[in-house]
């Protein structure tokens, strides 16, 4: 009988550490799904996003508050967007992962701007042309 607890026991505890490393990701289908999902309250993105946005994946990261994502959008309303954010100053984040994304999307020629609040601090890297931004906050 011990022998039996214990081979439940650690697999299931490996099982609970292990969850506790990854992402979390999620799909909206446009800004009203993810409004009535509470994305914008749980701080994952500031609610100031284009009303056209739709496509939105939101990945998260518990562990050390990060979050990653992408949307797409009209691209009539990427002016208005940009607008509220600031220019890029090469703030890099916690992770790894995301720096390597913010470097590759920098190389590819998308446009770099800033967001903070206290929420937050997001990296918004968009192609204006394709009408989509990649994201990431921390």
């Amino acid at each position: 009988m011990r022998w039996s607890a214990r081979r439940i026991a650690l697999p299931a505890l490996f099982a609970v550490a292990l969850s506790g490393c990854l992402d979390r990701s999620d799909h909206y289908d446009d800004i009203n799904d993810a409004r009535a999902n509470h994305v914008f309250e749980k701080g994952w993105l500031p609610d100031m996003l284009p009303a056209s946005t739709y496509d939105l994946k939101v990945i998260t990261t518990v562990e050390d508050s990060t979050g990653r994502g992408r949307f797409r959008f009209d691209s009539k309303d990427y002016r208005a967007f940009s607008s509220n954010l600031s220019p890029y100053n090469s703030v890099m984040s916690k992770d790894d992962r995301d720096n390597k994304s913010i470097e590759q999307l920098l190389a590819k020629g998308y446009e770099a701007h800033t967001y903070s609040s206290s929420r937050g601090d997001w990296v918004f890297l968009c192609n204006p042309r394709e009408a989509i931004c990649e994201f990431f906050v921390w």
